[in-house]
């Protein structure tokens, strides 16, 4: 699979999060990729998925926003 590294070109992805912590933001096939779901599984999703921003078009997942939801969603058996 190829590298999601981004080039020296990109602007970073980070932002101001919560408490000063720096908040990381994703494309949807990286988060994805964090999630270990299908793209589209997030397309499909936007109403019960993971919290995500939209910015001049493009969709993007916070980590934090992607850990909350993983939390959210975690069961025992």
């Amino acid at each position: 699979m190829e590298s999601m590294a981004r080039s020296h070109s990109e602007p970073p992805r980070s932002g101001e999060g919560p408490g000063g912590i720096p908040a990381i933001y994703l494309a949807r096939v990286e988060a994805a990729l964090y999630l270990n779901v299908p793209p589209r599984w997030l397309a499909n999703n936007v109403r019960n998925g993971p919290r995500y921003i939209k910015v001049g078009g493009l969709v993007r997942y916070s980590v934090a926003a992607l850990d909350e939801y993983m939390s959210a969603h975690e069961r025992r058996r």
